[in-house]
């Protein structure tokens, strides 16, 4: 015999005691059952057909609600699903890859990022700039992280405002943003980030070449190692610490500013 709960209404009492309400079809008529639970079991019950009075032990509408009831029960007591952490990155990352492509025509041309090199003594610092052809300072690294992370929206300026997605920088720009959120994991720096041997054989490897494999800076080997003989010695060849911006250039064979 087929039947069809329409509507059902729990209600939980103290010790395990349990009331359910609820209204069931069959054939065509329409019954109002109560059930009175406890320990998960039928204490007592109610029904307005025919053998809900007479009928010794349940009828068989109660008898539906209650196998109702029980799935449902099952049915909430099963943990929620959740997506692991692997499938969570790999759909945020096609989501951004898919939405960077639209705002990416929307927006126009891709956004650069150009470094700037400063020596403090023995310490090699970099700042940041970002635009399109108008180019302004970066001067918040941590938001700029988080921006990137959440593919947040950003105005820099009139000239400079897009959706902070990986894939709308230039492709050599995507290496030094890259070097941009490893170097905030360590640094609390707000606006000028400190590059470690490591780091900046690194920030060399990504100036010194552009998407093609070819130079892509006015940045020679005997620049670099006169470079590297100053962070070693700690001095501008006079004995006296320096304090002097290094570098400031583009990519793709664009121009730099030397000592």
């Amino acid at each position: 015999m087929s039947m069809k709960i329409e509507k059902m209404e729990t209600s939980s009492f103290w010790k395990g005691e349990a009331g359910v309400k609820g209204l069931v079809e069959d054939q065509a008529h329409t019954y109002k059952v109560q059930l009175y639970l406890k320990n998960y079991q039928v204490r007592d019950y109610s029904c307005t057909c025919a053998e809900g009075n007479s009928y010794r032990g349940i009828c068989a509408h109660g008898e539906a609600l209650f196998a109702y009831y029980k799935k449902y029960k099952k049915e909430a007591l099963k943990p929620p699903i959740r997506t692991s952490f692997q499938a969570h990155a790999m759909i945020r990352e096609y989501t951004n890859r898919a939405v960077a492509d639209i705002l990416e025509e929307e927006e126009g041309s891709q956004v650069r990022i150009e470094p700037v090199l400063f020596l403090e003594g023995r310490d090699i610092q970099a700042e940041f700039k970002i635009g399109r052809e108008r180019m302004y300072a970066l001067r918040d690294l941590p938001a700029f992280c988080t921006a990137l992370e959440g593919g947040a929206y950003v105005s820099y300026g009139k000239e400079l405002a897009f959706h902070h997605q990986r894939t709308v920088f230039e492709p050599v720009s995507r290496l030094l943003v890259d070097l941009i959120l490893e170097l905030m994991e360590h640094q609390k720096a707000l606006r000028r980030v400190t590059l470690g041997r490591l780091d900046l054989d690194r920030f060399f490897e990504i100036l010194l070449k552009n998407p093609s494999g070819e130079k892509g800076l006015e940045a020679s080997g005997q620049r670099r190692d006169i470079f590297s003989g100053m962070l070693r010695a700690g001095t501008g060849g006079s004995g006296k610490p320096v304090r002097e911006r290094w570098y400031s250039g583009t990519f793709g064979g664009g121009s730099g500013t030397g000592w």
